[in-house]
């Protein structure tokens, strides 16, 4: 067997993003955010059953809670401040 797959994977530092990745990771989540009600609000009924996007009205309704939860913290992400949890240590 060679060698680099006999031996255990240790990193020697953990991995720190840098700001501009953490930036660019809050503009991608803006995306999603942004499309996800184009997908949920903005179809035609017509369209529910051959898309199948067919939900009820709870569905919809959680689905903006969970996207309104994920904007806040992108933003302030995106304006540089830290998650309030431990991790990564």
């Amino acid at each position: 067997m060679p060698p680099c797959l006999s031996s255990p994977i240790v990193l020697a530092r953990p991995t720190v993003l840098a700001r501009r990745h953490e930036r660019a990771g809050a503009l991608a989540a803006f995306a999603h955010v942004g499309t996800a009600p184009v997908a949920h609000f903005a179809v035609p009924k017509s369209l529910e059953t051959k898309l199948g996007l067919v939900a009820a009205p709870w569905f919809r309704r959680e689905t903006g809670t969970a996207n309104a939860g994920h904007a806040y913290g992108a933003l302030r992400l995106y304006h540089g401040h830290r998650p309030v949890s431990p991790w990564p240590p």
